[in-house]
C-alpha cells in the first residue's frame, strides 16, 4: 500500500476507535468516572512495573543485535536509542524502527539489513514466546475457556505450531525460487541474508535461554499491571482474565494497526470485557490507563535521553 494511503487508513481507523469510545462515554459517563477511584499507589506501582518491563524489552532487544555483531554499543547507549525510539513509535508507525536502524547506521555501522533482520527477529522470538507461556499459564490454571467449539489451550498450541512451522516452511520454498530479474534478485538475496541471521540466531541456545527467562520476567510484571489497572477503577480479575487481557496486550505491540494501537488497543481491551461479563467502559479505562502512565513514563525518559546527549 502507497505511504500515503496507509497514513490516510491509520487516521481513519483511530479517529473513528476514539469517536467510538468518546461517544460512548458521553452515554456511560456513571462508567467514566470510576477514573476516580485511581489512587496514587496504583499509580507508582504501574509506573514501576512499566519501567521494568521497559528495561527487559530493551536488553532482549540488545542480546540480538550482539549476536547479529553489534558489540560496541553499551547497554546505557542502548538504551538512550531504545527510550526515545519508543516514545516515537507512540506518535508514528514503524517509527521506532527506522529511528533506530538510522542511528545504528550512523553510529556504529550497522547495516539496514542487520536492523531489519533483528526486528523480524525480536517479533518472531518474542510472539513464540508469548503463545507459549500464555499456554502453560492457561493449561496450569485449568483454563476451560472456549472461543467457538475450540479450548482456548488447543487453539493456543496449534497457533504456537503454526508460528514455529510456517516461517520455516515458507524459508525452504523460498530458498529454491530462481529469481532472475536483477532487481527481484536483489531483494531475494536481501531476504536469505536476513533469513540466515534469523537461522543463526534461533540456532543459539544461549541466547534463547536468556530470551525466555526474560519475556517470563516481563509476562509475569505485564500480568501484574493489568491486573493493578483494574483493580484501580473497582474490577478484580481473576488468573486466566489477567492472563488474556495480557497476551492482548503483548501482541499489540508487534503489530501496529495505528501508532502505538491507539484506540484500536483500547476497543480490543473494550470488547474482552464485554464478552468476559464485565462493560466495555471498564476494559477501555484499565487500557487507558496503562497507556498514559506508560506514554509520560516513556516521555520523561526520552527528555532525560536527550537532555544528557544535548550536555555532551
Amino acid at each position: 500500500m502507497p505511504p500515503v494511503k496507509r497514513k490516510w487508513l491509520e487516521f481513519t481507523v483511530g479517529f473513528l476507535s476514539i469517536a467510538f469510545i468518546g461517544s460512548y462515554f458521553s452515554s456511560h459517563f456513571d462508567e467514566f468516572r470510576k477514573i476516580a477511584h485511581l489512587e496514587p499507589a496504583d499509580i507508582i506501582a504501574i509506573v514501576i512495573l512499566s519501567f521494568a518491563i521497559h528495561l527487559l524489552i530493551g536488553y532482549k532487544v540488545l542480546l540480538i543485535l550482539r549476536q547479529l555483531g553489534l558489540r560496541a554499543i553499551t547497554y546505557w547507549e542502548w538504551l538512550k536509542i531504545f527510550t526515545v525510539s519508543r516514545f516515537i513509535n507512540f506518535h508514528l508507525t514503524q517509527g521506532a524502527n527506522v529511528y533506530r536502524s538510522v542511528l545504528l547506521k550512523k553510529d556504529y555501522d550497522f547495516s539496514y539489513t542487520k536492523s531489519i533482520s533483528v526486528m523480524l527477529i525480536f517479533s518472531w522470538v518474542d510472539v513464540v514466546f508469548i503463545f507459549f507461556l500464555a499456554w502453560v499459564a492457561f493449561a496450569l490454571t485449568g483454563s476451560h475457556w472456549k472461543i467457538g467449539a475450540f479450548d482456548l489451550v488447543f487453539l493456543l498450541s496449534g497457533a504456537l505450531f503454526a508460528l514455529i512451522v510456517f516461517p520455516v516452511a515458507v524459508y525452504a520454498v523460498f530458498r529454491r525460487l530462481d529469481v532472475r530479474a536483477p532487481r527481484l534478485r536483489w531483494l531475494h538475496d536481501k531476504c536469505l541474508e536476513m533469513a540466515a541471521y534469523t537461522k543463526e540466531s534461533v540456532r543459539d541456545h544461549v541466547l534463547l535461554k536468556r530470551f525466555f527467562i526474560l519475556s517470563a520476567a516481563s509476562f509475569v510484571l505485564y500480568v501484574l499491571a493489568v491486573y493493578i489497572a483494574f483493580a484501580s477503577i473497582g474490577v478484580h480479575l481473576s488468573a486466566e482474565a489477567s492472563l488474556l487481557f495480557t497476551v492482548v496486550i503483548l501482541l499489540n505491540s508487534v503489530v501496529n494497526i495505528t501508532p502505538n494501537n491507539i484506540g484500536v488497543m483500547e476497543l480490543l481491551y473494550g470488547g474482552l470485557a464485554h464478552i468476559m461479563g464485565l462493560t466495555l467502559g471498564e476494559g477501555v479505562l484499565a487500557c487507558g490507563i496503562i497507556r498514559v502512565l506508560g506514554y509520560f513514563l516513556v516521555g520523561g525518559l526520552t527528555l532525560l535521553c536527550l537532555g544528557k546527549k544535548n550536555k555532551k
